[in-house]
């Protein structure tokens, strides 16, 4: 699952869990070391290590009988590593964006709003690049003016419903 910041990547992958008991995965759950062997090493580096390390598990609770595992958090510039990644693995792009900039604008702002995100300019300018993409095999939601209930029935009828990709064979 990708988005900008403010678009409910992490609300919604809570609310399925919950539902589904569906694990997920955020890479901001993965510590930043930014070093490597004693030198200084960049994000990105570091970040590309935490892809492949998050990927490696989400795949185990796939081998491990899970038909259905979420990951998120993950920069748009890292989606090429993340699909090579998954190469070989059933998996579907749900990609999250916001047509209403004054939504995503409170959002960020709310003073209730976990992860400490208040860079407004960033996430409108994020917002507009996933908004922007080519729609190819991704699953895209508007969450304007939806609830997250509304976004899990999507998953729910495009993921993990009987006609979802990701759904097993009966």
């Amino acid at each position: 699952m990708i988005g900008a910041p403010g678009t409910g990547k992490t609300t919604v992958l809570r609310e399925v869990t919950a539902r589904y008991g569906t694990p997920h995965f955020e890479l901001s759950w993965m510590p930043e070391f930014l070093r490597m062997n004693g030198a200084p090493i960049a994000y990105e580096a570091d970040e590309t290590i935490a892809i492949s390390a998050l990927l490696a598990v989400g795949k185990a609770y796939v081998a491990g009988g899970h038909r259905v595992v979420f990951v998120g958090d993950f920069r748009l510039d890292s989606l090429a590593q993340v699909e090579a990644n998954l190469m070989g693995v059933r998996h579907q792009v749900v990609r999250l964006v916001c047509s209403d900039p004054d939504l995503l604008s409170a959002r960020i702002l709310d003073p209730d709003r976990s992860s400490g995100y208040r860079d407004v300019g960033e996430a409108i300018r994020l917002n507009a690049i996933y908004a922007s993409m080519e729609a190819g095999d991704h699953i895209v939601i508007d969450v304007a003016g939806a609830s997250v209930d509304d976004v899990v029935r999507v998953l729910e009828d495009q993921v993990l419903g009987p006609s979802g990709a990701l759904r097993a064979e009966a």
